[in-house]
């Protein structure tokens, strides 16, 4: 089962909790990746400690490399 990085509540690193997550399939105009690299910046620290508001629970996703393992019906290659 996959495994997301993710929060409940906004503080310290000591918030953030890994979490096994659904598979998920594509929309019809989507890509599922599968990451194998994460990278943490400077707008994930502020999201995590609550400077930048965030819909929760919410995590880290804005750096990251994979490979896509799933396509949607419209998405052209």
């Amino acid at each position: 089962m996959p495994v997301a990085i993710q929060f409940t509540e906004t503080g310290d690193p000591d918030v953030l909790h890994a979490t096994e997550v659904d598979d998920v399939a594509p929309g019809s105009n989507d890509v599922v990746i599968d990451h194998e690299a994460l990278g943490v910046n400077y707008l994930d620290i502020t999201q995590r400690n609550g400077a930048v508001k965030v819909p929760l629970p919410s995590g880290l996703r804005l750096d990251a490399a994979g490979v896509v393992s799933a396509v949607g019906s419209s998405v052209r290659t």
